[in-house]
């Protein structure tokens, strides 16, 4: 395999480069690229998941990732298309993002602040960073905010601070640096269709001035230390390029937007033509329309750097990782508090329902399923449907408001009918209905729990899911969240969601794990230790251990599933975790697991283990004083699989 170095050259002769690519002084091999940035770069990856590998160089979710052009987006195109070396793409940006949202506030739960410290975290001690090219994108939302809210753009105070987490990363080790320029979006997007020309000129000014600071920071940056290479991406001749020849990018004309034959996928972001040229770009050096000042002046260049890079995309699944060891916070000993708004949310029923089926089941003070009774071991009453609704918006935190993780319905393929199985209380299944309102979506479970206030494409049945399956169609997702504990026959179930998707068709489940810790914290002698094993052993002994979520890709894969993914989040039992989203997880799920303690519990312990209510009482309220105790590293593992029925 030909060095990166080698490629670079090759590359670069290829297009005919006028000058010579910064990169091609580096000494070594580039093996990994670092992407930073906002909407325009995302891929949907989550570092506390599979990271990327030979067999699926983007890590997390599979390609083409959950990108707003819909299909591969830049970084996409760079990680399969023109990858040619076995380069792999750990791409931190997230939708939204600026520089640092206390500069200019955005709703993107992490900026670009918050990416790199991800990036410390999760990566940095995994990758060489000598084998290592860091691209960041970022500025259009930096622009953007102030434009929409008529005020001052902080330019100077976002470049300071831009160039200040550019030494961070630095001072980690990493030296080569390639910095891409705003686009012209004032005069391009269709968003910008009927604005004041007075704010676009504003805008305008704003963005020449944003490019040039970038551009002269980048040349002070490429002299502050050994070994720092800079290269300054122009994207403008690329978008520039797009819109003044839209037909020969297939569009029908340079404003349309969301359909196929159009430059952009909505009024904000570009579609997969520009996305491919400004990879081919990136890739395969300099041309005709962007500039290169001398380099007689400082170590830097302006132009597109050569940066070939592909693998086979899905060549093979990729391989189980252990989650990344989270980070203590040593410096803050007091139990975060749930500021957190839960909203109102509401669920959805249009089953018919049988007096049989209402007549719950009284147990110790709870109440159960009685459609089935005794098969699930967890209360279906008020306050457990609250804390699914409680649980329902830890999810959407962990998966950063994404309902769920696979390409079903991302890759070009519309979802007709869709599965949501133990759907609980309803609510992913009328979010996910409200997100795609052409899909017709069932929610089946053993009580009927959800309110009768439904989406029009949203229906409910009262059934058990280890029964024969009588569904008249065939899905084209089937999702599972949580049912660990639930099903007995786990390969049975896989066999009969199998039967039941159409080919191309995905499954995904999501599962909690028994909870650990990394550094020995969660004592052997401990209450909650004692807790867990005992609550295994007794969901063992009926035939639905809740220890089975990391089998879960293994039989998707013995089924035939193909393209199976596993990802596996930590939800944190309390806020002893240092940074922001981990501490803030914590502090839900302390709430989830407290709340959901004595109905996780009272049926495994009474009715299998044949403790008394009151010995089940002193236990627990040990495991509460611990599960709160900061001291404590514990956390759940959280794995998400999802897999394909093959086309044929």
């Amino acid at each position: 395999m030909r060095s990166f170095l080698q490629l670079l050259s090759l590359a670069a002769g290829l297009s005919q480069a006028t000058a010579t690519p910064v990169l091609s002084r580096a000494a070594g091999a580039a093996k990994n690229l670092v992407v930073f940035g906002d909407s325009y770069s995302t891929v949907g990856f989550w570092p506390g998941g599979d990271l990327p590998s030979p067999g699926s160089p983007l890590g997390n979710p599979a390609l083409p990732g959950q990108t707003t052009a819909n299909r591969l987006n830049w970084v996409g195109q760079l990680t399969s298309v023109l990858n040619t070396s076995s380069v792999l793409t750990y791409d931190f940006a997230v939708t939204g993002a600026t520089v640092d949202k206390e500069i200019v506030s955005t709703y993107a739960q992490y900026c670009v602040d918050d990416q790199v410290a991800q990036y410390r975290e999760y990566v940095a001690n995994k990758i060489s960073s000598a084998e290592t090219l860091v691209a960041v994108w970022i500025g259009i939302n930096d622009l953007g905010e102030p434009f929409w809210k008529k005020s001052a753009a902080p330019i100077e105070k976002t470049m300071d601070r831009y160039f200040e987490l550019l030494k961070m990363l630095s001072e980690a080790g990493l030296k080569k640096f390639a910095l891409l320029t705003v686009p012209p979006f004032a005069d391009q997007i269709p968003a910008m269709i009927g604005q004041s020309e007075s704010d676009l000129k504003t805008l305008r000014a704003d963005i020449i001035a944003y490019n040039k600071a970038l551009t002269e920071r980048a040349a002070t940056f490429s002299k502050s230390g050994s070994g720092i290479e800079v290269t300054v991406f122009d994207t403008k001749p690329t978008f520039d390029t797009a819109v003044k020849n839209f037909k020969e990018y297939g569009a029908k004309d340079a404003t349309c937007y969301g359909a196929n034959e159009c430059l952009w996928t909505d009024t904000y972001h570009a579609g997969v033509a520009i996305h491919k040229a400004l990879a081919t770009n990136f890739a395969e050096g300099p041309s005709q329309h962007v500039k290169c000042p001398s380099r007689s002046n400082h170590d830097m260049q302006f132009y597109p750097s050569p940066i070939v890079i592909t693998v086979d995309i899905m060549a093979d699944p990729i391989s189980t990782a252990d989650p990344v060891a989270l980070e203590v916070d040593e410096a803050d000993t007091n139990t975060a508090s749930d500021t957190d708004s839960l909203g109102s949310i509401e669920g959805s029923s249009t089953s018919s329902i049988t007096s049989s089926i209402l007549k719950y089941r009284q147990e110790n003070g709870r109440t159960y399923h009685a459609y089935k009774d005794g098969q699930y071991v967890i209360p279906n009453d008020e306050q457990e449907q609250d804390r699914l609704d409680l649980q329902h918006h830890l999810f959407l935190l962990t998966f950063d408001h994404k309902l769920y993780l696979s390409p079903a319905g991302r890759e070009g393929r519309q979802l007709h009918n869709v599965l949501d199985v133990g759907t609980g209380t309803g609510l992913w299944a009328m979010d996910f209905a409200d997100e795609h309102p052409s899909a017709s979506v069932i929610g089946i479970d053993l009580s009927p729990i959800q309110s009768p206030f439904v989406p029009p494409n949203l229906s409910f049945q009262v059934d058990d899911i280890e029964e024969p399956w009588t569904f008249h169609v065939k899905f084209d997702f089937i999702y599972s969240r949580m049912m660990t504990a639930s099903i007995a026959d786990w390969p049975g179930f896989f066999a009969k969601a199998y039967d039941n998707l159409n080919p191309g068709g995905w499954i995904e489940l999501a599962d909690i794990y028994p909870i650990t810790s990394d550094d020995g914290t969660l004592a052997k002698d401990s209450a909650t230790h004692e807790w867990v094993t005992r609550l295994l052993d007794g969901t063992k002994m009926i035939g639905r251990p809740f220890d089975g979520a990391n089998k879960y890709k293994e039989q998707l894969e013995a089924q035939g599933f193909q393209n199976v993914q596993q990802v596996v989040f930590k939800w944190p039992q309390n806020t002893w975790p240092r940074y922001k989203k981990h501490k803030e997880l914590g502090a839900w799920n302390l709430e989830n697991i407290s709340s959901g303690l004595e109905g996780l519990s009272s049926a495994v312990y009474t009715r299998v283990l044949g403790w008394t209510k009151e010995e089940l009482d002193v236990l627990l309220a040990k495991v509460r004083r611990e599960m709160k105790d900061r001291t404590i590293h514990s956390y759940w593992p959280i794995y998400v699989v999802y897999g394909q029925k093959p086309e044929k």
